[in-house]
């Protein structure tokens, strides 16, 4: 069966495989380029930290200012991850005939509150998605084996 491009160009398997395989090996060596450098980075910020050892005050300042930095990296990075629950998709149009609105793709809240974390196991069930208290949805259940989320 050949597969048919965007411009109504049909590509063989064979071929689909090889450009695949290509571009596989180019996003590889970027990986590992960038790995390379961050790495770099690290290397000239310690040897940097390392040759100022006469400083005394001074030196603190500077090791602030790194940390700064690199916790500046670890938000972008976060803002990064956290970009992909953000995206609006298209619902895809069932047989059943669904709705063509727009789906948010949210994300469950994972951690239980505090106040919640003693409750007893014969009471109200938490919704982490509400942040809410619900009736329990398995009330014949095993007390001990409920997973309290």
């Amino acid at each position: 069966m050949m597969a048919s491009g965007t411009d109504g160009m049909v590509m063989h398997p064979s071929t689909y495989a090889h450009v695949i395989e290509r571009y596989e090996a180019r996003d590889e060596a970027r990986r590992k380029y960038l790995k390379e450098q961050q790495l770099k980075k690290l290397e000239e910020k310690n040897s940097e930290n390392d040759g100022e050892g006469g400083g005394g005050g001074g030196e603190d300042s500077d090791e602030d200012d790194d940390d700064n930095e690199l916790k500046v990296d670890e938000a972008k990075v976060d803002e990064s991850k956290q970009m992909d629950f953000a995206k609006v998709e298209k619902r895809v149009r069932t047989t059943g005939g669904g709705s063509t609105g727009t789906v948010r793709n949210l994300r469950i809240r994972e951690d239980t509150a505090k106040y919640l974390l003693n409750l007893d196991v014969n009471s109200a069930y938490y919704d982490p998605k509400t942040r809410s208290m619900r009736e329990d949805p398995l009330p014949v259940a095993d007390p001990n084996k409920k997973v309290i989320i």
